[in-house]
């Protein structure tokens, strides 16, 4: 005989949405086990009885998932000015073709196997991997240096962290699952940034850079809300002259205002410092 589940709750009840009732077995009636109702409910004691009835992606939401590997967070800067100057669907149309160049270059780069998963939300982009080996990190890296690049060049130039630590991402039809202190860290840490720039958290420092070879993060004295703070971040290599930084802070017919001209210059002098601006 199946085994009978039973809950208490107290008046008045709410049934859980994932709960289909179902017929209780082995409860003995006057009627017999048949005659009983799909669901029972005693006001006196407060006691419900019922099957669990799921189906399966109701499930799997049940089964949480945690894994261990990379989150990064990027956050597109003037992206609310684009959209009262352009169309929502040109705007997400340069995202999406930036994302998909970088995952075919990284994949023609490393001929990985290795799955990278992206979510867009707005102007917030969220990319993780679960994975810290040696190629995980090596593909995972190489993704934020094209994607980042790519952004800045199409005009939609980004500030983003690299975090590292224990994640759970479910999806389904009707529900995305996002968690884990390193998708907080990653937020946080892309926020407080004033740069176009990629900058690892502490918590990825030691899973990242022992993976690497010498080059590919800079450490710099990196401007961000109420100061400057000491981080690795992502070098760009390919050169820019400051003409086209410009164009490429402007592009879509966005207004540079203060804010947005003082991210642009500090931008421009970690460019400089990187060796790849041309004078």
């Amino acid at each position: 005989m199946p085994p009978l589940h039973i809950t208490q709750a107290r008046a008045p009840f709410r049934q859980p949405s994932f709960v289909t009732p179902a017929k209780l077995i082995g409860v003995p009636t006057r009627g017999g086990e048949n005659a009983l109702p799909k669901s029972v409910w005693n006001g006196r004691t407060g006691w419900v009885a019922f099957e669990l009835s799921m189906t399966k992606e109701e499930s799997d939401l049940q089964t949480i998932r945690v894994e261990s590997g990379l989150v990064a967070f990027f956050d597109i800067l003037g992206f609310r000015k684009m959209l009262s100057a352009n169309e929502v669907e040109e705007s997400l149309r340069i995202v999406n073709t930036c994302m998909l160049e970088g995952l075919a270059e990284t994949e023609r780069m490393h001929s990985s196997q290795l799955k990278i998963q992206t979510f867009v939300i707005s102007d917030s982009i969220l990319v993780v991997l679960p994975d810290l080996t040696v190629a995980g990190v090596s593909v995972f890296t190489s993704f934020c240096d094209l994607f980042l690049f790519g952004l800045l060049v199409d005009g939609l130039p980004a500030r983003g962290a690299i975090a590292a630590g224990k994640f759970c991402i479910q999806t389904n039809s009707n529900q995305i699952i996002l968690a884990g202190q390193p998708i907080i860290d990653a937020h946080e840490l892309a926020d407080s940034l004033e740069i176009a720039a990629c900058a690892l958290t502490s918590s990825a420092e030691s899973k990242v850079l022992q993976h690497l070879t010498t080059g590919t993060f800079k450490i710099y004295d990196t401007p961000i809300k109420g100061g400057s703070t000491q981080l690795h971040l992502l070098k760009y290599t390919p050169e820019l002259p400051r003409e086209q930084m410009i164009r490429c802070f402007k592009k879509h017919n966005k207004h540079l205002d203060s804010k947005a001209i003082i991210k642009l210059n500090n931008t421009i002098e970690f460019m400089k410092k990187c060796g790849e601006l041309k004078p």
